[in-house]
């Protein structure tokens, strides 16, 4: 009969567990730290709806955020400038096509990407456009071979985005030329 390897070494913690725990019932300095009080459990508040904005044709993208505005995509390729603290309706503004991904945001300008039908059969394309946070008034807009999926993502000086013909794109922010881009087998659908 052989020994399992892992037995000895499980006594070997079971014993020195108890040992330590023999310790701390008899050493008050020990028994502190064996039997330390639990901290205190704190609830949140009960949530409370502050405001409601009516839209019969909201999308599953995520609206963007600054903290002062949301920009609310619809549907039916409209977007939405609502202020955050009550919910009022600061701009509306058609975004020239269906949306193909989340909108991001930074300190200057709000990114939307969207998707209309291409000339040929079957054949969809995109564009980027960045837009005035204050007016929803188009700043730069760019014409692509294939709609940007999934969420734009906005950095220093660059807005990157995955396309669905495989292609991952990063795009000057103030004005939209390409500082590269790569092409890949498959679509991409999701945050890159």
């Amino acid at each position: 009969m052989t020994k399992h390897p892992t037995i000895p070494r499980l006594q070997t913690r079971v014993c020195s567990l108890l040992l330590l725990l023999s310790c701390a019932a008899t050493t008050p300095s020990l028994h502190r730290l064996a039997v330390a009080t639990p901290p205190e459990l704190v609830l949140s508040q009960p949530l409370t709806l502050r405001w409601v904005y009516g839209a019969d044709r909201t999308t599953n993208f995520t609206p963007a955020t600054d903290g002062k505005s949301i920009y609310l995509p619809l549907a039916d390729g409209t977007l939405v400038a609502l202020n955050a603290a009550d919910g009022k309706l600061l701009w509306k503004s058609e975004a020239g096509g269906n949306f193909s991904a989340a909108p991001a945001v930074d300190e200057r300008a709000l990114y939307v990407a969207t998707e209309y039908p291409g000339g040929e059969k079957d054949a969809v394309r995109g564009t980027l456009r960045a837009l005035s946070k204050d007016t929803g008034i188009t700043l730069w807009l760019r014409t692509l071979q294939a709609p940007l999926r999934g969420s734009l993502a906005a950095g220093p000086g660059a807005l990157s985005a995955g396309a669905a013909n495989g292609g991952v794109h990063a795009f000057d922010k103030r004005t939209g030329i390409t500082i590269w881009a790569n092409i890949y087998g498959d679509e991409f659908d999701g945050q890159p």
